[in-house]
């Protein structure tokens, strides 16, 4: 079945997520020049914190709260993506220009975005109904720019 179109009370944390997938291009691409790693260490933490923390606590404060009781036997998916916003945490406060820590930092920001993408944003889709739709949007909006 091929992707639906994202629904609009989601498509700033699609964007979110795009941003996430160019800052994990860039630093895979600066392993592969093996050029640059301070300079990406330190671009990606301010990305995170100017970034993703807004990001999280979206989802973290709006979306995953709202889903867990819809997702059922799906409901799972919500820890592991809460773990992986922690292990995220710990690897920033972690990061230097190692090519070891920049290369898990990387995966686990890819694979952590596609995995939202893919399966969460999916059962946002089938599972909330559409008119309740516009007012988590207007929450998620709140919540990114909460101090």
């Amino acid at each position: 079945m091929p992707p639906l179109k994202r629904d609009p009370s989601l498509v700033r944390l699609s964007h979110d997520h795009h941003q996430g997938l160019l800052r994990a291009f860039f630093i895979r691409q600066a392993l592969r020049t093996k050029a640059g790693l301070d300079h990406q260490a330190a671009v990606t933490r301010d990305f995170f914190r100017d970034d993703l923390v807004p990001h999280f606590r979206a989802e973290e404060e709006v979306l995953f709260p709202l889903l867990v009781p819809l997702l059922g036997d799906d409901a799972g998916l919500v820890d592991a993506l809460l773990a992986e916003h922690r292990e995220l945490e710990t690897l920033t406060e972690a990061l230097d220009g190692s090519a070891e820590k920049l290369t898990a930092y990387a995966e686990l920001l890819d694979r952590h975005i596609r995995t939202e993408e893919r399966r969460l944003f999916e059962l946002y889709q089938e599972r909330v109904p559409e008119a309740d739709r516009p007012a988590i949007e207007a929450r998620l909006r709140e919540a990114r720019v909460k101090p």
